[in-house]
């Protein structure tokens, strides 16, 4: 023992250090429980949104894909053609109407859908929302050519745009499968940590 010193005072000192850092640790386990506390309701609130914003663009997407499908097409350009008759039925006037009625389909529930998942994050999950959003101008510019193309009468031209829309339109179904496996697997993994 030091001279001049007391039991009590001595154990006190010796003491002290090992308080000090128990208190530190106590203080740093609290705050870091107190931020979790906090962030856990935050991190709940943005992944319900990240969640509404991919099911609005998975609802949007499908929905214009099934609108701008061949055999929807064809039911609406039936319908369009009872409206206005015309002497020259021919496949290549009847194929001309059907990419009007396709192309023609409204996009700003889509474009809208894409811009919330774009602010939603995370980047993977935009890159492939994006995606779509080039797969459908790539069926448009088919449908586009498919208008204004085919008045020659060519059939055999109607042929090959018919060919290209189909498989613009199925690599737009196809990038609408990959947009659900990243928003599903960014969510999966969102859960996981």
């Amino acid at each position: 023992m030091i001279e001049g010193m007391e039991a009590e005072v001595l154990a006190a000192v010796v003491a002290s250090p090992a308080v000090l850092v128990t208190a530190a640790a106590a203080y740093l386990a609290g705050r870091a429980q107190a931020r979790a506390a906090h962030r856990g309701p935050v991190d709940s609130v943005r992944r319900a949104a990240q969640r509404d914003a991919y099911a609005g663009l998975l609802a949007a997407a499908r929905s214009y894909a099934h609108q701008v499908s061949e055999r929807e097409g064809r039911g609406r350009a039936a319908e369009e053609w009872q409206l206005r008759p015309r002497p020259e039925d021919t496949e290549v006037e009847r194929h001309h109407v059907l990419c009007q009625v396709r192309y023609y389909v409204d996009l700003e529930a889509l474009r809208g859908a894409v811009a919330v998942v774009s602010l939603e994050g995370p980047d993977q999950v935009v890159l492939s929302a994006e995606e779509i959003t080039r797969r459908v101008e790539t069926f448009r510019s088919t449908l586009w050519a498919g208008m204004f193309e085919e008045t020659r009468g060519n059939v055999e031209s109607v042929r090959l745009r018919n060919e290209r829309a189909h498989v613009a339109h199925k690599a737009l179904l196809e990038s609408i499968d990959l947009f659900v496996a990243e928003a599903r697997a960014y969510l999966n993994n969102y859960a996981q940590r």
